[in-house]
């Protein structure tokens, strides 16, 4: 059985590889050396089942030290099933400062209009603070649900709702980045949150004897309000079929 080769490299060796080739240090970290002179360090790693040759950089800029901390930070992700070649996952907070520079383009003013300096008071009152610091793929339903929720137990519905959709469109701007999978645990939140409950205000009633007094005070002029006012009350009509009444509905002959 092959003798396992392991931090076969030094770094006097790495500044005085001259010929073209590859040189092993081992547990896949390769010194690659071109017919140029250049030198750069390369992991051959598998990810997914499947072999893969990753860059990590000019030994000029990468000492050997570092590109083996890479190396090992690498072959612990592909380990646990992910994928070392994608992008470092930001925050919620730096993807939302990107998602809000790119949507401020659409809007009238930009950075400077109304609707982005609502956004901004919103994302700075009630998301940030929560979830600012969550990396943007693990920010599911039970984050956003704490983020929304206090605000429905507060009848701030309409807030909630515009707090949903910053939140959506940062996480729509992660998906595409491949950040995270584009799915839409806003709309799962916002469809579960508490209901507004309205309060039924009922206008006040005139008692009957008081109706004639009130007809009198409305001017017997001829604009349509107060005709419709006096037609309501005479025919008690629903409100609906008086102002969407046409002329050939009334027969003024045999009135």
């Amino acid at each position: 059985m092959p003798r396992l080769v392991r931090n076969a490299l030094t770094a006097a060796r790495v500044r005085a590889a001259s010929e073209p080739g590859v040189l092993v240090d081992g547990n896949g970290l390769m010194l690659r050396v071109q017919h140029s002179g250049a030198k750069s360090w390369v992991q051959r790693i598998t990810i997914h089942g499947k072999r893969r040759d990753i860059g990590l950089g000019a030994a000029s800029l990468v000492s050997l030290s570092d590109a083996r901390e890479t190396a090992a930070r690498n072959r612990a992700i592909a380990r646990n099933g992910g994928d070392p070649r994608r992008p470092r996952v930001p925050s919620f907070a730096v993807a939302e400062r990107v998602a809000f520079e790119q949507a401020a383009c659409d809007w009238k003013g930009g950075t400077a209009s109304p609707t982005a300096r609502d956004w901004q008071a919103r994302m700075e009152t009630y998301v940030l603070p929560r979830i600012g610091d969550l990396p943007v793929d693990q920010v599911g339903t039970a984050a956003i649900d704490d983020v929304l929720r206090p605000l429905a137990l507060a009848g701030k519905h309409p807030t909630a709702r515009a707090v949903g959709t910053h939140i959506a469109t940062v996480l729509r701007y992660a998906a595409l980045r491949e950040f995270r999978p584009n799915d839409n645990p806003v709309s799962v939140v916002l469809a579960n949150l508490p209901k507004r409950t309205k309060a039924i205000r009922h206008h006040a009633a005139l008692h009957f004897s008081e109706v004639g007094a009130a007809l009198r005070r409305i001017d017997s002029g001829t604009s349509f309000a107060k005709l419709a006012v006096r037609l309501t009350v005479l025919t008690a009509a629903r409100q609906a079929e008086i102002r969407r009444a046409t002329p050939d509905q009334f027969d003024l002959e045999d009135a």
